[in-house]
């Protein structure tokens, strides 16, 4: 048994289901397939499988094999497992509490986090850069929308006078020849 074989990220059966684009189904056959023929999958305080990238590799491989290449499920099966050595093969069951001490035991080293702080510190100087811009520009089409409207009440008021000054000429009554020459 290779200590390697466990350790890892262990995916769940929907997980393996997705990567490999197939059923629920399929994926329980070719696991009890495999089985048959001397495969050992881990299995979890419940009984389900538990799959490590070793796994998912012959998953994979097996999928080829049947779907591909065309050979029986069977023969596929039975070549798989007599390459893969005995070693390599995963054995042992861990337990629920060990998943997620693995999952939570990330370490990440200062120079890692040095680079994480000073991508943070750099995209805030973007968003600053781009909230700055973004300000200049809103108060730029504001003179320009103000000034628009200046212009547009200026037309409206030449407007408005050009029709009164119309108006009063219209309603003003029309005075003779004689009256206009001697201003009567």
């Amino acid at each position: 048994m290779n200590k390697d074989s466990t350790t890892g990220i262990a995916y769940k059966s929907s997980e393996v289901e997705r990567l490999l684009g197939t059923s629920s189904s399929n994926l329980r056959k070719w696991c009890m397939i495999l089985e048959n023929e001397g495969y050992e999958f881990v299995r979890g305080t419940n009984r389900s499988r538990l799959f490590y990238n070793q796994d998912v590799v012959v998953l994979k491989r097996l999928k080829e094999l049947v779907q591909i290449r065309g050979m029986a499920l069977e023969g596929a099966a039975n070549a798989l497992v007599s390459l893969i050595e005995t070693e390599k093969r995963t054995t042992s069951v861990p337990e629920a509490n060990d998943l997620e001490e693995q999952h939570s035991n990330v370490f990440v080293s200062r120079s890692e986090l040095k680079q994480i702080f000073e991508k943070l510190d750099a995209q805030e100087q973007f968003n600053k850069l781009l909230l700055e811009r973004l300000e200049q520009q809103q108060s730029l089409m504001n003179q320009q929308i103000n000034n628009r409207d200046e212009q547009l009440l200026g037309a409206i008021r030449t407007l408005t006078d050009s029709h009164k000054q119309i108006a009063a000429n219209l309603d003003s009554p029309k005075k003779g020849f004689f009256a206009r020459l001697f201003g009567k």
